[in-house]
């Protein structure tokens, strides 16, 4: 509550207590003590007034007029600690109604002085009942109403008002300004308790509202500003939590109906803003596992099925291949084992030239879809076979040479264009898988697996870590792999189908991996 000023008041009071009908100065049975309390009213020099009125008092401890006059000289001193034990023993050794007055008058003054504001109010009181006309209770009902107002009681000041607005016509108006404040500040006041129960109670929005009422009749008043800045921040905090409240229930419920990928799209989002909400970090890797886990179910059924009808077919070397790769995801599968070994039974069971025939219509076949990796992976085995085996030797310098350019162009682009390679719409388990795959097949110095491995990680990861280092060494190691295989280093021609069987069921991985990304297809 804000502290009024009350000097305008003090200084009627004073007025009226200088035309009230004062007692003769009360005399000393010292007739020196009584010369020093009228030098010391004489005295305009405040120092010289204090030690005029000490002197007497020394002469007669028991003198009252000069216990009220020091106490008065010390106030306006402001030595408020000195004045007030002079002024009580002259209130209560005074009788006279009158004198009473004005020395109450004047230790209600040190009392508001020491902030002793229930003595004060006590005093005051008493002088209101001491005072002897209208004038001089309405000065003090007027001073008490802005006393109560001031110690937030605002009840109490606006009913000692009313009772005094009518004493005095000349302060009518003071007490009807005063009147209409308090009311308005009540206003403020029931507003500001409204909002303090509302935010207690959990009500922020209320609480607001009714803090913004306050702001607006008054922008300073009490706290309401700070008290507004932080129940904007809980606020916003309170909107952020129940949002992403919300955003974990929608993520659970797609969980619960089995649609990952848009679970994964709102955990993400969710960690985005909060880094460690309740366990969506673990849920999210929950459900990435699960879609890892359906990608590779789906690729294994692909796979086998794919395998099935090229078997009923009677191709022999594509059933092979999707054996082979249904073999390298998961060892176990159904009867793919099974299948893989009728298969290369049935393949060996036919001719060398055949199988080249065959070979080299797969690799024809691969070229015209633009298959490069297919394609070179069903010549190399063609050449393994037969190398003078019609164009298949220049067919596979054709197709090295266009890989080449291609890789160094994608290297050029992933430097120039995009340099980001998290731009791809590969997932970055499948990315790690392809690098993963030409790391082993290295460590097994099967350099042609790796060159394949690594073409594809080009093709759709381009710069990937150290992924150009290595597909130039494996290349060097497959051309050197080459030409100790040209010089007559066989092991046999079933080991020689089998590692064609490897080959291009590696190729086969390549182009149905290739086929399934739209991003790879591009």
């Amino acid at each position: 509550m804000k502290t009024l000023k009350r000097n305008s008041v003090w200084a009627a009071l004073a007025w009226l207590f200088t035309l009230a009908a004062a007692p003769a100065l009360a005399q000393s049975q010292n007739s020196t003590a009584t010369n020093w309390l009228r030098l010391g009213l004489r005295e305009t020099d405040p120092q010289r007034k204090i030690a005029a009125y000490r002197n007497a008092l020394a002469l007669d401890p028991n003198f009252t007029e000069a216990l009220y006059n020091l106490g008065a000289a010390y106030n306006e001193a402001r030595d408020y600690r000195s004045a007030e034990p002079l002024l009580q023993r002259a209130g209560a050794a005074t009788a006279d109604k009158a004198r009473k007055t004005q020395i109450l008058y004047e230790l209600a003054r040190t009392q508001r002085g020491l902030n002793k504001t229930r003595e004060y109010e006590t005093t005051l009181r008493e002088v209101k009942k001491l005072m002897s006309t209208a004038e001089q209770k309405s000065g003090v009902a007027l001073e008490l109403g802005r006393f109560l107002y001031a110690q937030g009681r605002s009840d109490e000041a606006l009913a000692e008002l009313r009772a005094g607005q009518n004493l005095n016509a000349s302060q009518r108006g003071e007490f009807e300004a005063l009147i209409k404040t308090i009311g308005a500040q009540g206003e403020l006041q029931r507003l500001y308790d409204l909002a303090e129960r509302a935010r207690a109670g959990g009500n922020l929005k209320e609480a607001k509202s009714a803090f913004e009422q306050i702001a607006a009749q008054q922008a300073d008043y009490r706290d309401v500003a700070a008290k507004l800045t932080a129940l904007n921040a809980q606020l916003e905090t309170e909107t952020k939590r129940a949002s992403l409240g919300a955003m974990y229930d929608q993520a659970q419920k797609y969980e619960n109906e089995s649609k990952p990928e848009l679970a994964v799209s709102i955990y993400e989002n969710i960690l985005q803003q909060n880094e460690n909400y309740r366990d969506a970090r673990a849920r999210l890797e929950s459900v990435r596992q699960q879609l890892r886990q359906n990608q590779l179910e789906r690729d294994l059924e692909d796979a086998y099925n794919a395998g099935v009808a090229a078997q009923r077919g009677r191709n022999w070397t594509q059933a092979i291949r999707f054996y082979e790769r249904v073999l390298e995801l998961d060892r176990n599968y159904r009867d793919a084992r099974k299948r893989l070994i009728e298969a290369q039974s049935s393949l060996e069971r036919e001719s060398t030239d055949a199988i080249a025939a065959r070979y080299y219509a797969d690799g024809v076949a691969a070229m015209n879809q633009g298959d490069r990796g297919a394609a070179l992976a069903a010549f190399e085995r063609v050449r393994r076979l037969s190398r003078n085996y019609r164009d298949v030797v220049k067919r596979i310098g054709e197709i090295e040479a266009e890989l080449q350019g291609q890789t160094e162009k994608a290297e050029t682009t992933a430097v120039i264009v995009n340099p980001a390679p998290e731009a791809s719409s590969l997932s970055p388990a499948k990315t790690d898988s392809l690098y993963q795959e030409a790391l082993a097949a290295m460590d097994d110095e099967n350099w042609l697996q790796a060159v394949i491995a690594l073409e594809k990680l080009q093709l759709v990861r381009p710069n990937y870590r150290d992924s150009i280092n290595l597909l130039v060494r494996a290349r060097v190691k497959l051309e050197k792999e080459k030409a100790a295989d040209d010089a007559g280093i066989f092991a046999g021609e079933r080991t020689m189908l089998t590692y064609a069987g490897a080959l291009a069921a590696l190729f086969a991985a390549a182009l149905a991996f290739i086929g399934l990304s739209p991003t790879a297809r591009a």
